[in-house]
């Protein structure tokens, strides 16, 4: 897979997304938990169970997370400092669906607005087109409208609102995406 750059030398930032392997397992343990756990928790939809059953996972299942076919999981980097998380389960073989079940940046506001969530959003769809998906499905809340138009910009369309939290599941079909987003 390609590794994806931001280059900003104004903020000092040196980004790059990749897909993570098992050496990775930490930097995926620790933006996972922050993720599900930090500021950002509510926006997440994180519940108490899910939080205790992540602090729980020992060292082999963070990294067979990594190792799955039907996993994939992308980190963008800030030199060697993890800045971002994205994790996509195939859902489906047969149909080729795909869930993006959690993509996050890190709080700090010199990260956020950035474009990290774009560059984490190009690898995690190259790297599931590139294993044969076809439609990639995601939840977002209504009141993350950064998120929302990021996922726009990318060619995702709302399907319908969630009823438990007032969200929007939005929905990518990767052989009739906008022309003007390249993959």
């Amino acid at each position: 897979m390609e590794e994806n750059y931001i280059k900003n030398k104004n903020e000092q930032l040196d980004i790059k997304a990749e897909l993570a392997t098992e050496k990775d397992w930490e930097a995926y343990k620790k933006l996972k938990l922050l993720s599900i756990s930090g500021k950002d928790k509510e926006m997440m939809g994180s519940t108490p169970e899910q939080i205790i059953e992540a602090q729980a996972r020992n060292e082999q299942e963070w990294k067979e997370d990594l190792s799955k076919d039907d996993i994939l999981v992308v980190l963008a980097w800030n030199g060697s400092e993890g800045v971002g998380i994205a994790r996509a389960i195939e859902k489906d073989k047969e149909t080729e669906l795909w869930y993006i079940d959690s993509l996050y940046v890190k709080e700090e506001k010199d990260l956020r607005n950035k474009g990290i969530g774009k560059n984490i959003y190009t690898s995690i769809l190259e790297e599931i087109k590139k294993r044969g998906g076809k439609k990639v499905f995601l939840g977002i809340k209504s009141e993350n409208t950064p998120s929302i138009h990021v996922a726009e910009s990318f060619g995702f369309k709302k399907v319908h609102e969630l009823s438990d939290d007032d969200g929007y599941h939005l929905e990518l079909d990767l052989n009739n995406k906008p022309k003007d987003i390249s993959l």
